[in-house]
């Protein structure tokens, strides 16, 4: 029976043109190379993994040392239970690859990061060509140059956690969904949502439209083509939450249940996300364009990347996104903003206003390479995750046997360390999970649940508060307030007394690390 081509389906001839346009992007894969180097630039000046990142570090070196998924050392007493502290499990997993072989995360999540920005700046480079309408096709490179500009795609890159290849496998399945590649598809979304679950929600609209677009493949059924693209993501969001179930007795990780706020005070976290993210690299400008992205020739596909840009947004509100600089929680789905930015540029008829539309997402995306941005966001990870690093391997030179510590930054620090863990944010144990937040006194978001009562229940050896660090300004440390709790209990005062431990850093020079040690424990070697 013969076949009718669908509205959204490619006809031959520009089906040829596209091919021809897919292959013969010099420029595309030379911006990929630029997203690379914008990359590989922040880690020579001092940038790499964020504090997160060492978490999943250590949950992989445990589970390949005893086969637990636990934070914390196999035989420690005050171990809990397996709890699911990270949020992405191919990145765990990857993370876990990674030790095999002997990397540091230093190299790793840079390396991996760096090849993932260049692969999706070049797949939604490929995709954007693919979808412009023909004699438009210099204008398609606005999405490629966008994402290589992208200080957000660049850090995050960098910073770790799956973040980029993330954005890779979603710009693999944007590309997969214009070209009508349904295997492909397949595994760019397997991919991505076993990096994170709420890739769905980009993964579904994609789906459904190349569904509604690919009535001659064969099926004679609508039902049956959706099925077919997009039940292997569903088939593995499914098997992840199955398994997750299986060995937490949990449907989200633990720090779901540590963060989540009431939904007026989400939408409040969320709404501020998104302002930040108009001036911190131009992801939410670039969202707002794809809203109202337009083309004659793939109507379905616009629709699908402008409603997949609305629940994306939709998501950041519900759940209040996260502290990080440069919008993480909307990085992974940069490939789909960009594309559907790119086409409200194309399917904009008059050529000034094409122009002054990409002038203003160029200007937008640069917005986040400002000083009191980039700078500003350089020097504190110098400041605080190199000096957190430092801190670990102190600890685990001077510590005595046995010794445990309760701090709130605790992934470079535990990781470097190696020593017990008293988790004073509750990321990394399911003790807190039922706490009401604290939304009078702390006003970071993912910081609300805390309790001096239990961290001192633990008896940990060592005690660091104000993320261990002495002002600059005023030599005096600040008591984060989620930890305001524990020096006021009068076991505090009995139990610990203050000391200064003098940290050597890279260059040579001395820094105090304030702690408190419990009374009858031996103090920090020198």
């Amino acid at each position: 029976m013969p076949q009718t081509t669908a509205p959204d389906s490619p006809t031959g001839a520009q089906a040829s043109a596209e091919g021809s346009q897919l292959a013969g992007g010099p420029i595309i894969v030379g911006l990929g190379l630029l997203a690379a180097l914008h990359a590989l630039v922040l880690v020579w000046q001092g940038v790499g993994p964020v504090d997160d990142d060492y978490i999943v570090y250590r949950y992989a070196r445990n589970w390949l040392a005893s086969g637990s998924l636990s934070f914390q050392p196999e035989g420690w007493g005050g171990a809990p239970g397996p709890v699911e502290g990270f949020t992405s499990p191919l990145w765990l997993c990857l993370c876990a690859f990674a030790q095999l072989l002997g990397l540091a995360p230093t190299v790793w999540t840079p390396g991996v990061g760096t090849v993932s920005a260049g692969l999706a700046t070049v797949w939604a480079g490929w995709a954007a060509r693919s979808v412009m309408p023909l004699g438009a096709g210099r204008w398609a490179l606005i999405v490629p140059l966008l994402m290589a500009l992208s200080p957000s795609l660049a850090w995050h890159a960098v910073a770790g956690l799956g973040t980029a290849p993330m954005a890779a496998a979603m710009a693999l399945a944007v590309l997969a969904a214009v070209r009508s590649r349904r295997g492909l598809f397949a595994v760019a979304s397997v991919v991505a949502v076993s990096f994170r679950l709420e890739a769905l929600v980009a993964i579904l609209p994609l789906g459904i439209a190349a569904a509604y677009g690919a009535a001659a493949e064969g099926e004679r059924s609508l039902a049956a083509r959706l099925v077919r693209w997009t039940g292997p993501a569903l088939f593995m969001v499914a098997l992840i939450t199955l398994v997750r179930w299986g060995l937490f007795s949990r449907l989200a990780p633990s720090t779901y249940f540590v963060k989540r706020l009431p939904l007026s005070e989400e939408v409040g976290y969320g709404a501020q996300y998104l302002l930040r993210a108009f001036t911190e690299g131009g992801l939410a400008a670039m969202a707002f364009a794809a809203m109202v992205a337009r083309s004659v020739e793939r109507p379905a596909l616009a629709r699908a990347l402008m409603g997949a840009t609305v629940i994306v947004l939709a998501y950041v509100l519900a759940c209040g996104g996260d502290w990080m600089v440069y919008g993480r929680f909307l990085v992974p789905f940069l490939p789909v903003f960009a594309v559907g930015a790119g086409l409200l540029v194309t399917g904009t008829t008059s050529r000034p206003a094409r122009f002054l539309i990409a002038i203003a997402l160029t200007l937008s995306t640069l917005s986040g390479l400002r000083p009191d941005v980039r700078s500003q966001a350089i020097f504190e990870h110098r400041f605080f995750e190199a000096w957190w690093l430092r801190v670990g391997d102190e600890l685990r030179e001077r510590a005595p046997e046995g010794s445990s510590v309760a701090l709130s930054p605790i992934g470079a620090i535990g990781w470097r360390s190696g020593l017990p863990i008293v988790d004073v944010l509750g990321l990394t144990h399911d003790v807190f999970h039922d706490l009401e937040p604290d939304l009078a006194a702390v006003d970071v978001k993912g910081h609300h649940r805390h309790s001096g009562r239990w961290v001192l229940d633990q008896q940990p050896t060592y005690v660091i508060l104000g993320n261990g660090i002495l002002q600059p300004s005023t030599g005096t440390m600040d008591v984060n307030p989620w930890e305001a709790d524990i020096p006021v209990d009068p076991r505090f005062g009995r139990d610990y007394v203050a000391e200064t431990a003098w940290v050597s850093e890279a260059d040579g020079t001395r820094r105090p690390l304030p702690y408190f040690r419990r009374r009858e424990a031996e103090p920090l070697s020198p």
